[in-house]
């Protein structure tokens, strides 16, 4: 059994008052990479933030319609098994990105000591961006998260470098310079 804990969180979502649409899909990419950690033998918990509060909608200040829908970050905080070492965090949308960002601070402010790791369709989109506009993110995970997070789990549980695994991008702790592995090969047998 492998001893790292793992946290992955789905954030609230952030729409406005009246829009047309359903945000509360589920979070099916977190699913796919708790599995692969469980059967990897990790100890994984996921908090999902909009699951968690499917009828709680929340005016956002300075944001005339804004609304956050779910957990509020300090409900969301709360929840994070406080024996996670890895607490791994989902940004798909861009629009939400200010938001996970707060969230991501807060998360770091509460447990300084935790590695970070986050993924998503924004992440991707613009690594570097999001690396030096958040520098409490320990590692980006680029394009399809299941290997390269559980890559990631693998070198952090061994005390191995991250630097050499394909899809993940950081910033140097020592240089500041942002670097980037080669792209992770995209997955073509689920099982």
């Amino acid at each position: 059994l492998n001893t790292i804990k793992i946290t992955l969180i789905r954030p609230s979502t952030i729409t406005t008052a009246g829009a047309v649409g359903e945000d509360a899909a589920p979070p099916l990419g977190l699913a796919y990479i708790a599995s692969m950690c469980r059967s990897a033998g990790f100890q994984v918990q996921i908090i999902d933030a909009l699951g968690e509060a499917l009828d709680e909608y929340k005016r956002i200040p300075d944001l005339e319609t804004g609304m956050r829908h779910g957990l509020s970050d300090e409900q969301t905080i709360k929840l994070i098994d406080p024996d996670a070492a890895v607490i791994g965090v989902s940004c798909m949308f861009s629009l939400e990105w200010p938001f996970v960002k707060q969230l991501i601070k807060s998360i770091k402010g509460a447990f300084p000591d935790k590695k970070i790791v986050v993924g998503g369709e924004h992440i991707t989109a613009i690594p570097k961006y999001s690396l030096l506009d958040c520098p409490e993110i320990d590692y980006a995970v680029l394009g399809e998260g299941e290997r390269t997070f559980i890559d990631i789990m693998y070198a952090l549980s061994k005390n191995k470098r991250v630097s050499a695994i394909n899809g993940v991008a950081y910033i140097d702790k020592i240089t500041g310079e942002f670097r980037k592995g080669n792209e992770a090969p995209r997955v073509r047998e689920i099982k």
